[in-house]
């Protein structure tokens, strides 16, 4: 049986350094921020002009300094004891490893006070808000990245999170949008009511007889019960550059940030994580954007290492085929979904052959690419398979995974 799920046995891994942000002139560093949030504010009409030229001087020492990140204040320094404190709660309620978890500092609403998320990427995420001396708990183990929730995304500084799923094989897409209550306390809905796109002819939100139902080719749009048109319906979803939630750097960092009283530099951190999941390649591809990343091109020595390393260090992953961000370009040779060559030197040897047999004797053409262990040789290697390996090698059944690497805005 092949399993679809993709949310089975994600584990976070840290694929460079550590590292808290710079301070300067008193204030905290954290990487573009300081820049969405100028935009957010021109935006909505807001005097921006002095704010900017005052700070100009700081801005132009923080550029020397530290290249693309840019200074944001945070004066009330009691939020980072009181995220200490939202760290610690959520470890004891969900009882989970904090080393699979992820913490990242966000700027959902229009405030300098940054929303903390807390995540289990593949899992599920946590959201806490601080404003006026009080914590508040605004999202609550949400899940995602499975039974086709596509995550949560959020427009910074604008108040907007947006949750999108699919349902009854992707014939049924709906979007929620949700805001921060002005009180700070809980999040609201900001549509009155559903928004779905129905890829089947019928009024009814989940028809009694589907099996009769007329299936399109094209989505039918609905606000609520009324068919609305495609433009009215993509009206609704403010047209901004939505960023991911559940990344972020690990939990040592995050707590030594805090307890330092500074924020952290998230642009060392580049993430990954496996997912086991009986898929093919291209729905690995599809899964790992879904999970807000990309399947992952291990096109460096220092992310072959951290990559080869990290599954030493969690072995029962070391019977694993995996898939990775590689497969045949347009030459006809292998590449990295980057444009980068594979280093003929990580191929298993003989490898890649381009073409293999099934158990029946069909030759099937080998487009993809796999990350092995090799028990005789203990080392790892990559090697060229089918895009359905699934179904063409159907003894690998319950040993593929594939890699996906999360990427910061």
């Amino acid at each position: 049986m092949i399993k679809i799920t993709v949310a089975a046995f994600t584990v976070l891994a840290t694929v460079f350094g550590t590292g808290c942000s710079i301070n300067i002139g008193g204030g905290e560093a954290i990487k573009g921020s300081e820049t969405k949030k100028a935009e957010a504010e021109n935006t909505e009409g807001k005097e921006a002009e002095g704010k900017e030229a005052e700070g100009k001087e700081q801005e132009t020492e923080e550029t020397e300094t530290s290249g693309d990140i840019t200074s944001v204040s945070v004066d009330d320094t009691s939020m980072y004891d009181a995220y200490i404190r939202a760290v610690e709660a959520s470890l004891a309620e969900y009882d989970v490893n904090k080393d699979e978890l992820a913490f990242e500092l966000v700027h959902i609403d229009g405030d300098d006070i940054p929303e903390l998320v807390i995540s289990k990427p593949g899992y599920y995420i946590d959201v806490y808000t601080y404003y006026d001396g009080n914590l508040s708990h605004i999202i609550d183990y949400w899940a995602y990245g499975a039974g086709g929730n596509y995550g949560y995304d959020y427009i910074p500084y604008k108040n907007v999170i947006c949750n999108e799923n699919s349902d009854m094989a992707g014939a049924l897409k709906w979007i929620n949008l949700y805001k921060i209550s002005d009180d700070h306390n809980e999040l609201e809905s900001i549509l009155d009511q559903s928004l779905t796109a129905r890829y089947y002819d019928s009024d009814e939100l989940y028809p009694d007889d589907l099996e009769n139902v007329q299936m399109l080719d094209r989505p039918v749009y609905y606000y609520g019960d009324k068919k609305i048109t495609e433009e009215e319906f993509h009206s609704y979803k403010p047209n901004e550059d939505y960023y991911s939630l559940g990344k972020g750097v690990d939990y040592d960092t995050f707590m030594q940030c805090m307890n330092n009283k500074t924020l952290p530099d998230y642009s060392k951190f580049p993430y990954f994580f496996i997912n086991e999941c009986d898929c093919t390649w291209g729905q690995a591809v599809t899964y790992s954007q879904m999970n807000g990343g990309t399947l992952m091109c291990i096109d460096t020595e220092e992310k072959w290492d951290a990559v080869t390393s990290y599954i030493r260090e969690y072995y029962f992953y070391m019977s694993d085929v995996i898939y990775v961000g590689a497969s045949v370009g347009p030459d006809g040779d292998y590449e990295w979904r980057s444009g980068e060559k594979i280093d003929p030197d990580l191929w298993l040897p003989g490898e890649p052959s381009k073409i293999s047999a099934t158990p029946e004797g069909d030759l099937v053409d080998e487009t993809c690419v796999v990350l092995i262990y090799d028990s005789g040789t203990d080392q790892f290697y990559l090697n060229d398979v089918p895009n359905d390996l699934p179904a063409m090698a159907p003894y690998y059944q319950g040993q593929i995974g594939y890699l996906c690497e999360l990427e910061f805005e």
